[in-house]
């Protein structure tokens, strides 16, 4: 069996690293463990000159294992790869500690403790670098089209930049409608836009309204509302993912928007698109705007009364509809799953006093589509307030809470 030969490559990155991290000890530490048979330091190993001096070294010290101690390996692995490869040693026998992202940087201002890390860091890499075997590369074709899950702005935006550079895309959203919480945004910083336009990209001019795109009738863009994905398996370019649809018990190609189910339908619950400042009914649809234009039924709160079923001028109702799966093929997943907004429960009254509102029901009650019709009202009596008191980073920075900053 091979003996294997080790070689430490330990970078400064001007100060990004040296600063708090003594390049020096660290260096004399890896020299002096099992299988290093050298270990050097330098100001930036990825540029030529640090690249010749592993090159050099793995010929002229006979190394079969390279570790290079530096930034983060989504940076410069290639760039390492390339340059052991360019030596003649197979690329794969090659290990990357980050001693900057994990170590320097989080510990800029304690170099004793930066330093006894980045020796831990160090001598795992180390380790696992005598276990590292030849292997060799392949090529696989890749499929081209891609799974996006979650129907927001950032979804729907990657889904026609996707689509319009010729890939296929499955867009799966939660909810029974595309737009997420941009939806819920009447105007916004800086452009006084609402919040669900698109803006240009740089080779264009314009702003884009999701509603006059053509999200909904790309030809390769294929939508699933009501859906989630209940399984994901393959490797990247070749992804097998099943979707399930749940029935949204409203045929969206014979619904018409009318709004005469609406009427009838006897069952009325808090409105989340809304915030809980208004009510809605159990076959609803969120704002005038929504994508897919039609309407959905709530069947968890849904009595079957029938009523709607009864007026619906197409016959596009059906309270007995079931789930669907579906499995594709996708080259590429891209996670748009969005966030949830904090609510600062027992803070500052929110929870108590009704007039204590957080900044999206704000946006809610300042948009033309909420539940004001875009008045600004006092949700305890409908009238306008006459002082506002603005709170900003509620729960930030608070360990208990949020321990990072809003």
């Amino acid at each position: 069996m091979e003996e294997v030969r080790i070689g430490v490559f330990i970078c400064h990155c001007g100060l990004n690293i040296a600063k708090s991290v003594d390049v020096k000890a660290l260096r004399e530490y890896a020299s002096k463990l099992p299988r290093v048979v050298h270990a050097v330091d330098y100001e930036f190993m990825c540029s030529e000159t640090g690249q010749k001096m592993i090159k050099d070294a793995i010929k002229e010290k006979n190394l079969n294992r390279i570790v290079v101690a530096s930034c983060s390996p989504k940076l410069h692995e290639l760039t390492f790869r390339r340059a052991v490869k360019e030596a003649g040693l197979n690329p794969f026998l090659f290990e990357m500690a980050n001693i900057r992202e994990h170590c320097s940087w989080p510990h800029m201002h304690e170099p004793e403790k930066a330093t006894e890390k980045a020796k831990h860091i160090l001598r795992s890499s180390i380790e696992r670098c005598r276990y590292l075997e030849e292997i060799g590369e392949k090529e696989e074709a890749v499929k081209p089209s891609a799974l996006i899950v979650g129907g927001g702005i950032a979804g729907i935006q990657a889904a026609l930049s996707l689509a319009d550079y010729g890939f296929d895309v499955y867009l799966v959203e939660r909810t029974p409608w595309l737009g997420g919480k941009a939806a819920q945004l009447g105007r916004v910083f800086p452009t006084e836009d609402c919040g669900i336009c698109l803006s240009p990209l740089a080779n264009e001019t314009h702003r884009k309204c999701l509603y006059k795109e053509r999200i909904m009738n790309h030809p390769r863009i294929n939508v699933y509302t009501s859906s989630t994905v209940k399984a994901l398996s393959g490797y990247i370019g070749n992804f097998k993912a099943r979707i399930e649809r749940k029935p949204r018990f409203v045929d969206e190609e014979l619904c018409v928007a009318c709004g005469e189910c609406e009427k009838v339908c006897p069952v009325e619950v808090p409105n989340e698109v809304d915030l809980g400042l208004s009510k809605r009914k159990a076959i609803y649809k969120p704002f005038a705007q929504a994508l897919p234009h039609a309407y959905s039924i709530d069947i968890e709160h849904c009595t079957k009364c029938g009523e709607c079923v009864k007026v619906c001028p197409t016959d596009a109702i059906n309270l007995n509809g079931i789930p669907e799966r579906v499995e594709v093929d996708v080259g590429t997943v891209i996670v748009a799953a969005g966030f949830d907004e904090y609510e600062p429960n027992g803070l500052l009254g929110y929870g108590t006093y009704p007039n204590v509102i957080t900044q999206f029901q704000l946006a809610r009650l300042l948009d033309p589509s909420g539940p004001t019709g875009g008045r600004l009202e006092r949700p305890s009596d409908s009238k306008r307030p006459r002082r506002i008191v603005m709170v900003q980073c509620v729960g930030s920075r608070d360990p208990e809470v949020n321990p990072y900053c809003s």
